[in-house]
């Protein structure tokens, strides 16, 4: 945990940074909107359930939870009670944030979405959970950022008494009781590419949250990009922040429908994608289509998926090195600026 610092975001959530990468987990403009904005409203529950009582999730990138959590707190507030159902899996390569995670200062988040994370890792991580808490307790640089009920735990964080709160049959949280029958998370700790090289499940939406591709290529290649695809059917989307030239590349070339997320001011904030052209209300247009045959939309590669973030950049830029003949995204720019489409990209 020594290369994360905590940062309170705009709307009162908590974010991260990471030293190490040098980049952002969440936009400074607030951790939680943007799992809201850019993962939550496109992912279009209310329309999902109206064709089938179960969806399924999976969240690479997991990070302290904010796109699963998200997602469960909306399915509380609309599903609760109902037939419907989902199933989370949430992939995080750092075991010890998504331990953090059920005690991330969220004021948005209600109880019962809490209660859900803690349980769910609690299940699956057992002993070694409780253990990586009571350590991190005695950790006061956590107390401004973390819930009060993190140190509640701290002399009686056990398995007898977490089983006697979640799991006995005479369990006294009937509201949690019932939700574990509509809910159910499970959690990878794993490099998302290794996942996918053994997963089989098929996932009805996909979230893709990863560092930025400038600084972390590997979530972001043409091979994972078309791993990816394996795991998706005709209705599927897969929804990131992320709008490079690159990643939408990959998307295309991989015979996917790409367009836009726009936010309420009409700002593009994000990419979806799918295989079905109904589902991508922005399509792409003509000056974003331009973008991706200049510099900033080569490709990453890794063809085995296993290359390290700082081999799979030094391969773009050998490529685009020794392919001068591609136009210069500044040059693209200058060329388009003061078009209708290019305002509306700014």
């Amino acid at each position: 945990m020594n290369n994360i610092d905590f940062r309170i975001t705009n709307d009162a959530s908590l974010g991260l940074y990471n030293k190490e990468v040098d980049d952002i987990y969440h936009a400074s403009s607030g951790a939680y909107s943007e799992s809201y904005e850019k993962f939550f409203l496109p992912s279009n529950f209310k329309e999902l359930y109206f064709k089938n009582d179960i969806i399924k999730v999976l969240d690479i990138c997991y990070g302290i939870g904010y796109n699963t959590k998200t997602a469960i707190n909306e399915f509380i507030r609309n599903f609760e009670n109902t037939n419907k159902k989902i199933y989370i899996t949430s992939i995080e390569p750092n075991q010890n944030l998504v331990y953090l995670s059920p005690f991330v200062k969220v004021p948005q988040y209600n109880v019962s979405t809490k209660d859900l994370t803690f349980y769910f890792i609690l299940k699956q991580f057992k002993q070694e959970f409780c253990e990586f808490i009571i350590s991190e307790c005695k950790n006061k640089y956590y107390y401004d950022y973390l819930d009060n009920n993190l140190y509640s735990y701290k002399d009686s964080l056990n398995l007898h008494n977490i089983y006697y709160q979640y799991n006995s049959t005479c369990m006294k949280n009937k509201v949690l009781n019932q939700l574990l029958k509509q809910i159910n998370i499970t959690y990878i700790i794993d490099d998302a590419r290794n996942f996918l090289k053994e997963n089989k499940a098929i996932y009805d939406i996909i979230y893709l949250d990863a560092f930025t591709p400038l600084k972390s290529p590997k979530l972001w290649t043409y091979e994972f990009i078309q791993h990816l695809k394996k795991y998706m059917h005709f209705e599927s989307k897969l929804i990131t922040y992320s709008i490079s030239s690159s990643y939408r590349h990959a998307l295309l070339n991989n015979g996917f429908l790409v367009g836009n997320i726009l936010n309420k001011e009409n700002k593009i904030i994000g990419t979806l994608a799918s295989l079905n052209k109904d589902l991508i209300k922005y399509p792409l247009n003509e000056y974003e289509l331009g973008l991706l045959k200049t510099r900033c939309g080569v490709m990453f590669h890794d063809k085995d998926l296993n290359l390290e973030d700082k081999e799979i950049i030094f391969n773009r830029e050998l490529y685009i090195k020794n392919n001068s003949h591609i136009m210069s995204t500044s040059s693209y720019i200058k060329q388009h600026k003061g078009t209708k489409k290019w305002k509306n990209m700014m």
